[in-house]
């Protein structure tokens, strides 16, 4: 009895056992189990969020992209100069002084001239050479980019553009700068018309005073000492004396044709053109005709300026240097004739509108609608 008694106690106490450790087991599995769990659930959150952050980074920087190739697209390689004109006036007008900071100023060995602007005014680079530094006196002789003459300055948009004939302007690249150069002097433009003109009038009255040789002949004077070339600077410098002295004989030149597209002389054209800029003195006025300036050319070369100095016709092809005119060469003004014809005509039966034909090009007749 009392064998068995103990059997039974033993049986129970091995039960017990046996059910804390099954308990036991199964509690370690559950937490084994719930931080598998989660740590993949975190795993799968954080890929996913990558996954989808990727292409939305890859969508945003295509966006810009494409907006960025847009706004290019529409930012023209090149542009007429009188667009960029009317752009500078109407900023004029509204009180600004329009400038660009892509510029420097050097001297003839390409150092930085000390106190120089930091600016210049966009326009005529002709209008805007002179630079003023206390004690130093500067004569200007070119202004370049890259290695291109350049003779007009302007903006469109927030996109610099220089023109090399003053007609059409190109873009100015982000490498690119407008490089004005000057050489130190000591007299001022002024004074060298000045000197010179004495030593030509000294050479005149020398030459005329050899009349007589030992035969009772005559001699001829001697010829005036004519440069091939001088600064457009000076010409204008002339021209303006010229001007305040009421000479007109010095402000004009009928060394010009005026001709259409075909080569043939426009009737009625006039037989003279003002000394200056050519931009200043484009425009043919001829009543009951219109005509769109094209090109000014000497012997093939576009004529950005013309004038005249001790009774010789000199041409600028840069704005800079000019060149003599010899006496077999003509400033070939070239032009456009177009004409302005009104339509009307009824559209839908009620409507009565007004078609205006802005230009019709004799060449092919071609017609721009506005």
């Amino acid at each position: 009895m009392r064998h068995n008694k103990w059997n039974k106690y033993f049986k129970i106490a091995c039960s017990w056992i046996l059910i804390f450790s099954m308990c036991f087991l199964s509690l370690n599995t559950v937490n084994a189990s719930a931080e598998d769990t989660t740590a993949f659930e975190s795993e799968s959150e954080t890929g996913d969020t990558e996954i989808e952050s990727e292409p939305s980074t890859d969508q945003f920087t295509s966006e810009n992209e494409e907006t960025k190739q847009e706004m290019e697209k529409q930012i023209p390689d090149s542009i007429k100069v009188d667009q960029l004109n009317a752009e500078i006036q109407n900023r004029v007008a509204n009180g600004e002084v329009p400038s660009t900071d892509r510029v420097k100023y050097v001297d003839e060995k390409g150092k930085i001239i000390e106190g120089a602007p930091t600016t210049i005014e966009l326009g005529k680079i002709s209008d805007h050479t002179e630079i003023t530094i206390a004690d130093k006196n500067y004569e200007f002789k070119n202004a370049k980019v890259s290695d291109e003459d350049c003779v007009f300055i302007g903006q469109y948009e927030n996109y610099i553009y220089y023109s090399t004939d003053g007609n059409i302007a190109k873009k100015l690249t982000d490498e690119q700068l407008l490089v004005m150069t000057y050489s130190e002097s000591k007299n001022s433009v002024n004074e060298e018309i000045e000197q010179v003109a004495t030593e030509d009038t000294n050479k005149s009255e020398e030459s005329t005073e050899q009349i007589i040789d030992n035969e009772g002949g005559t001699e001829q004077p001697e010829e005036l000492n004519v440069p091939e070339s001088i600064s457009v600077q000076s010409l204008d410098e002339a021209l303006q004396i010229s001007v305040a002295n009421g000479d007109e004989n010095a402000t004009s030149t009928d060394r010009v044709e005026y001709v259409d597209v075909n080569g043939n002389p426009i009737a009625g054209a006039p037989s003279v053109i003002q000394f200056g800029a050519i931009a200043d003195h484009k425009e043919l006025s001829i009543e009951g005709r219109h005509f769109e300036f094209k090109s000014a050319k000497v012997d093939g070369k576009n004529c950005v300026y013309i004038g005249k100095y001790n009774g010789t016709i000199y041409y600028s092809t840069d704005g800079v240097i000019a060149i003599k005119l010899d006496d077999t060469q003509k400033l070939t003004m070239m032009y456009q004739e177009y004409h302005l014809v009104s339509i009307k005509k009824r559209e839908r039966g009620e409507h009565l509108c007004s078609l205006l034909i802005q230009r019709i090009m004799q060449s092919g007749l071609s017609v721009i609608w506005q």
